[in-house]
């Protein structure tokens, strides 16, 4: 049996993911080997999602994914690591774990699966696709065009013994993936993401920041006549609620004082593009000056009520968000000619 593997943004069509739900269900392997250049929080969400069944707790699951760039999170990883039966390592090219070694050669590029061991005369089910572990790439917020090929296989075929020798090869020669070298991959992909900004815009665009327990995000010149007011795009603002373009009022809360009527204002700038600004409490309201500074946003009890916290971009409070949220959450850059940089829990 041969299947393409065809999605279109927006949508799975034959989603590989979805023939691979099919053959697990009936076919009961013991073994998965799964190799992807890239895999975010978004991705291993949608696959761990589908997936997620009684056969799919019982395979053996061996996992290999790329840092190339520092694309992948460090909470994917995490995620792949606790999966039941779970084993993962990373490819890091000379073996080291260092800012080079995200830039070096050779590329660990594939988006591969192979099911073994199955119950029916086509023991191996093999996926070769463009897709990789990503939200963009899988799912049904994609938007990607992928491609790819389905093919079953009978038990010892020879594509299946050619592909577990090149696999094995890689697998003997990568790291071994816990929270140490987590902590460390984070680490590193922080500085690496200071010495080089725009490499944040190959991060993928957050989907799930309405679960998020805090937001932060760099202000930059700020809008309105006192330098006041934050702009967020379409994805971010929503952290506030689902984005309406009629006035949303917010109450803002630092250290016991607090602000009612703060206001969420849609705008389409001259290029058509959605944004939002939320007014924050001006120095005569007894505000802080934002300008060049950077907001955390916690989220209360309350559905339109916010705490919140001003940092400067050089300090220990700001650096302490920065390495959480690249640890256990996500980090992004904003688009445009003056981007800012944001990230949450």
């Amino acid at each position: 049996m041969i299947k393409l593997s065809l999605s279109e943004p927006g949508g799975a069509q034959q989603d590989f993911i979805g023939i691979a739900r099919d053959y697990i269900v009936t076919e009961k392997p013991k073994l998965l080997l799964a190799g992807f250049a890239y895999a975010t929080t978004r991705g291993v969400n949608t696959l761990i999602s589908a997936l997620d069944c009684s056969a799919w707790t019982n395979i053996e699951k061996r996992f290999l994914i790329g840092v190339h760039q520092g694309i992948t999170e460090p909470q994917a990883l995490r995620m792949l690591c606790s999966q039941p039966k779970s084993s993962l390592r990373a490819y890091v090219p000379g073996h080291k774990l260092t800012q080079a070694a995200l830039f070096a050669t050779p590329l660990y590029h594939p988006k591969t699966m192979l099911f073994r061991e199955g119950k029916g005369p086509n023991r191996e089910l093999f996926i070769v696709s463009s897709a990789n572990l990503t939200g963009g790439a899988i799912g049904p917020n994609s938007r990607n065009y992928e491609c790819g090929q389905v093919t079953s296989l009978e038990a010892h075929s020879s594509i299946g013994q050619e592909f577990s020798g090149w696999w094995a090869g890689i697998w003997s020669g990568s790291r071994d993936v816990d929270t140490k070298f987590i902590d460390q991959y984070s680490s590193i992909r922080i500085s690496s993401f200071k010495k080089n900004p725009d490499l944040l815009r190959l991060v993928e665009s957050p989907e799930n920041i309405q679960a998020a327990t805090s937001f932060w995000i760099e202000v930059g010149k700020a809008s309105g006549i006192e330098r006041h007011q934050i702009e967020f795009p379409t994805s971010l603002v929503s952290f506030f609620g689902k984005p309406q373009k009629k006035r949303i009022d917010l109450t803002l809360i630092r250290k016991k004082k607090i602000w009612s009527g703060r206001p969420l204002t849609h705008k389409q700038t001259t290029f058509g593009v959605d944004i939002w600004r939320l007014g924050m409490p001006t120095v005569t309201m007894g505000g802080e000056p934002i300008q060049d500074r950077v907001i955390l946003f916690k989220r209360t009890s309350d559905a339109d009520r916010f705490e919140f916290e001003i940092a400067d971009q050089s300090s220990s409070q700001f650096e302490r968000w920065l390495r959480e949220s690249s640890a256990f959450g996500h980090l992004g850059r904003t688009g445009g000619s003056h981007s800012r940089q944001y990230g949450y829990v």
